[in-house]
């Protein structure tokens, strides 16, 4: 059983005079310490959740990685502890290895005061609902992946998992009343105020729900095309004005009406700063604040600039530098108090500074008080305890081991109350049965044949590193410290290693060489692993934990997530680290044989590594992230050869490609560059300005070269010609219109084989013709953040990536259609854009872009989670369990969709899609004229008779502003039963085949054949005028038919 101790020290007594002193040390009540807390090695992320009155007491409700702990301030111990076992899972080696919880580590609970329950999403995937008073369990209930949000309100339970699924259940029973499928993950940072749940997603959309439901009341698409920011702590609103508030990426705040989500007003906090992430937002008192992190130039750590505003209207009350943040959770209105608490962090850059908390003046931003903390870490947002008028300060201590809880009075000139009598006592415990622990895998099954290289290994969670293989297994390193080996045929695993420990920092992509896979971990140790077993064969110190660090050297926040490269005939296998410097390392031993080190101005965490002739190659980017330094090193001692500063910053370009003498590399100002290797290299040979954005990964075939970068384009470039060959908008494809992708930004090394591109995204994975930049198919279930895996096959190739949030997955021309991902959404008036149909799944042949598949299916709910307990029984519906009317999915993303029947029983009702190029949606949405003879062919391929074809809306795809494209939305009433439904279907959907329609061209010999549609449009282009004007060069790429049942 998990121990807790509780220790109560002696109070420090320094206090401050009475009235409003700046900068006054306050008095130290007393510190109350924790002790492994965790049952862990270290403590990732400890973070109380509430503190609050109940049971005649206070109590400090702690949300920790194992229990949920009521301490009560007032009687100096715990009142109660719930406890769980984790998941877990023995993997090579015997090491234990256990899942995470969410990404910041912490279990999220929500507080529903009145009816005296507490309600914990817990590390067993289980949301238990708990009496507040003694702990005892009310009721749970289970879910198939861990919890991402728990609110409550209005006598819901809502809780987002990792699934994308949101559910909502009676807070009193725990029965399921409603549950949701989205297509991306919620933001932790969810909020329900007077019937309304707020869900965020991390693409940037933000959802209104109705909280009793589960219907939607509005869709807010991204509002700068940017994620939204992953907060952790409470979403602001504010009642008086019904305004709730959120941030983005952009560094913008926004102010958005609660009913309907229009934006009231917004402002520009951090668009301007290095980092764009706001830290903080909260909400009192008619005000906003926010927090956002700055580096000061010359300052080892960083400060925080905070602004506050008026709620309603957006105007700047006061601003504030200098001040502290503890990132996430770090900041507290206090109302009652008129105060703004601010912790200051303690890490940076593998460095430790003291700490401190400052209590600012809500109305002014003038520091009231500061509190030095020492080397402790701030664990949580500050608690305030009404009954004792104190606050509550959470912090990690200095070794990372314990969670301290220190008091201090809250208003100034207030004494210490008495402090408790010391107690060591500790209330049992209600845990639930232990999970056993998974046996190792058993070695994968024979081939099954048909499902041959189709398949989704599990992960943990964020596979950030690209793939490796050997032929005969993949290999994948997570964000959270698994390694895993599957069957490259199966991806049945055939084993998992837990050797790399438990952390949150950019792994390394593997390398498997001579039987072995090399990984730099997101822990900073270098290990080898015996590819065929995962048993560990060697393991470095961790390079970025103290104690551990070289003297001198400064850690970057952002793990190590180059690639390595090995050389047999000297025996080292070569590393970027992430404190600024080379390794190469003994590939039997482990022995460091060399380290390379200038300065801390060089970082060398995306810095991948390549070997010719004898050299040891790198590409770095400066600390200012303005230049790049080029580096060739002497492969046996690690002695530089040369070192060239280069303007313009890079990141991981991905493996390192050297072709004729030359090394490819893009930068963040949107260059192409190649710069001359050998003895004597370092030189720019060619440059080309190819985009305004960044580009993070070039692929390199011959004399082309091919990238992505951060606004969505895929381009391809001559070398020989500086010239573009083509390119493309990803955000204008027709398979992209409706995906929730604010900006399809593309980060990972595009990779060239057979005359395919392969291209991860934000998206997911497009696969395009290397030639001309058509995408032949995608899959755009989930995005991807690292590189694919292609490995070429007779029957076609096999494509391995790493999908967010927790899979390793395969695909190839076998494979069913991997969707774009389903939804299950009730539409209370009208309907936000609906999912867009699946893209077809690769064939034998690919396809051509002109065909589109309808939406899948609904899936069935047989793996939905259900109550934990007997009592309560589960809807077996994925639908809302309230009667009311329901929206079709459909092509449809405007306010046009109505979901009442029609009156007339024999009128059945269609929705078609068209996607057409060489017509500007702007064109053709002003021609009336035009849309009329659109909706004529239309009609004349559906059959005529009893049909009624309706223009409903025009739109650029994706809802963009792009050039000659447009996607046209039609009605289509069709008179009669259900066989003629079918055949007006059939007719639409055949009429997209090209060869079934007239052929066009100036003479016999020169004719082309079309489809039916093709031909149709191109009538209906000569029928007038202003027709022909906007539809004669319109080409038909996609048709896509839904049935309104």
């Amino acid at each position: 059983m998990q121990q807790l101790m509780i220790l109560v020290l002696a109070a420090i007594t320094i206090c401050w005079p009475a009235g409003r002193v700046s900068g006054q040390t306050p008095q130290t009540c007393w510190v109350s310490v924790a002790e492994n807390v965790t049952g862990l090695t270290g403590i990732e992320y400890t973070r109380p959740a509430r503190a609050t009155e109940a049971g005649g007491g206070e109590l400090v409700l702690l949300s920790l990685r194992q229990s949920l702990v009521a301490y009560s301030v007032a009687q100096g111990r715990v009142a109660w502890r719930f406890a769980w076992q984790p998941l877990t899972e023995v993997m090579a080696d015997g090491d234990v290895f256990s899942y995470p919880i969410r990404q910041d580590g912490a279990c999220p609970l929500a507080l529903d005061e009145s009816a005296g329950l507490v309600y914990l999403g817990a590390g067993d995937r289980v949301l238990y609902a708990l009496e507040l008073a003694t702990g005892r369990q009310r009721w749970s209930w289970r879910s198939s992946q861990a919890f991402e949000s728990v609110v409550c309100g209005g006598g819901r339970v809502l809780a987002s998992t990792e699934d994308y699924r949101q559910v909502g259940l009676d807070g009193a029973s725990g029965q399921l009343v409603w549950q949701l499928q989205f297509r991306r993950l919620s933001s932790p940072q969810t909020g329900v105020f007077e019937g309304v749940l707020v869900r965020p997603e991390q693409s940037g959309s933000l959802w209104g729900i109705n909280s009793t439901s589960g219907q939607v009341m509005w869709l807010k698409a991204p509002l700068r095309r940017v994620p939204i920011v992953n907060f952790f702590d409470a979403m602001p609103y504010d009642p008086d004005t019904g305004l709730f508030f959120v941030s983005d990426d952009a560094g913008w705040l926004y102010a958005l009406q609660l009913r309907t989500g229009a934006v009231a007003w917004e402002a520009d906090v951090a668009s301007q700063q290095s980092s764009k992430r706001l830290s903080n937002v909260a909400a009192a008192n008619g005000r906003v604040f926010a927090l956002s992190s700055v580096k000061p130039p010359g300052e080892p750590g960083p400060s925080a600039h905070a602004v506050a505003f008026n709620a309603s209207t957006g105007a700047v009350l006061w601003e504030q530098s200098g001040l502290g943040s503890c990132g996430p959770g770090g900041m507290q209105v206090l109302p009652q108090r008129g105060a703004v608490l601010l912790g200051l962090t303690s890490s940076w850059g593998g460095a430790t500074w003291p700490i401190q908390y400052t209590a600012a003046d809500e109305a002014t931003g003038a520091t009231l008080w500061t509190l030095p903390m020492g080397g402790r870490f701030c664990a949580s947002t500050p608690q305030y305890l009404p009954g004792s008028d104190l606050l509550l300060l959470a912090a990690l201590s200095e070794d990372r081991r314990s969670l301290e809880l220190t008091t201090v009075p809250a208003a100034l000139g207030r004494t210490c109350p008495q402090r408790p009598a010391e107690q060591d006592t500790d209330a049992g415990a209600s845990t639930p049965p232990s999970p056993p622990l998974m046996p190792p895998a058993p070695p994968p099954p024979p081939p099954k044949g048909p499902a041959d290289y189709c398949w989704r290994a599990q992960l943990s969670q964020l596979p950030l590193a690209d793939p490796a293989t050997d032929g005969g297994r993949v290999y994948a390193q997570d964000n959270r410290g698994m390694a895993i080996a599957v069957d490259v045929r199966t991806g049945a695993a055939a084993w998992k290693s837990a050797a790399c420990g438990l952390d949150a920092f950019w792994p390394g992509s593997p390398l498997v060489s001579g039987g072995v896979v090399y990984l730099i971990c997101a822990t900073s140790r270098v290990l080898a692993l015996n590819a065929t077993t995962g048993r560990l064969l060697w393991r470095t110190r961790p390079i970025c934990q103290m104690p551990h660090v070289k003297p001198d050297r400064t850690c970057t926040p952002f793990g190590s997530y180059g690639h390595p490269d090995i050389s047999h005939r000297l025996g080292l296998v070569y590393f970027g680290g992430p404190d600024r410097s080379y390794y190469a390392f003994n590939i039997t031993t482990g022995e460091e044989v060399w380290n390379y080190y200038e300065d801390n101005t060089l970082a060398t965490y995306g810095s991948s590594v390549g070997l010719l002739d004898g050299l040891l190659y790198a590409v770095a980017i400066a600390d200012n992230e303005v230049d790049m330094k080029l580096l060739a090193l002497n492969a046996t001692d690690g002695m530089l050869v040369w070192s060239r500063l280069a303007s313009g910053a890079t990141r991981d370009n991905g493996v390192l490609q050297f072709v004729n003498g030359t090394l490819a590399v893009g930068t963040s100002g949107g260059e192409l560059r190649l710069f001359s290797v050998g003895l004597e290299g370092g030189d720019m040979v060619w440059s080309m300005p190819a985009t305004s954005s960044p580009i993070s990964g070039v692929e390199r075939h011959g004399d082309t070269l091919y990238f992505g970068d951060g606004d969505g384009w895929v381009r391809a470039v001559s070398i020989s010609r500086t010239a573009l060959l083509w390119e493309v908008s990803t955000m204008d494809l027709p398979e992209l219109e409706g995906l929730p992708v604010p900006i399809n930004v593309i980060q990972p090394r595009p990779v060239y084989s057979q005359g395919r591109l392969y291209v991860t995204c934000v998206a997911g994975l497009l696969v395009m013709d290397a030639a001309t930049g058509k995408v032949l198919w995608a899959d755009l279930s989930q995005r991807s953040l690292a590189s694919p895996l292609v490995i070429e096959r007779p029957e076609g190739a096999q494509v391995v990536i790493g999908q967010y949030l927790d899979k390793l997955v395969s695909l190839s021309p076998n494979c069913n259609a991997a969707g774009r991902g389903a939804t299950t959404l009730t539409f209370l008036n009208s309907p936000p854009p609906p999912p867009r149909p699946s893209p077809p799944s690769p064939p034998l042949s690919p396809p051509s872009p002109l065909t589109m598949d309808p939406p899948p299916p609904t899936p069935p709910p047989a793996s939905f989670p259900t109550p934990a307990t007997s009592s309560p029984a589960p809807v077996p519906s994925l639908a809302p369990a309230v009667n009311a009317t329901t929206c079709p999915v459909c092509p449809l993303p405007a306010a046009k969709c109505n979901a009442v029947p029609s009156p007339n029983g024999n009128s059945n009702r269609l929705r078609v899609s068209l996607g057409l190029s060489g017509v500007s949606a702007k064109a053709l949405k002003a021609d009336s004229k035009a849309q009329a003879g659109l909706a004529a062919a239309v009609d004349k391929v559906a059959g005529g008779s009893g049909v009624r074809v309706e223009v409903e809306s025009v739109s650029p795809p994706g809802g963009g502003s792009s050039g000659a494209l447009a996607v046209v939305r039609l009605r289509v009433e069709v008179q009669g039963g259900s066989g003629r439904v079918a055949d007006v279907v059939g007719a639409l959907e055949a009429s997209m085949l090209e060869g079934r329609g007239s052929s066009v061209g100036g003479s016999s010999n020169s004719k082309v054949p079309v489809s039916t549609m093709q031909a149709a449009l191109a009538v209906a282009a000569v029928g007038g005028r202003g027709q022909q004007q906007a539809l004669a060069a319109a080409r038909v790429r996609t048709l896509v038919v839904v049935r309104d049942e």
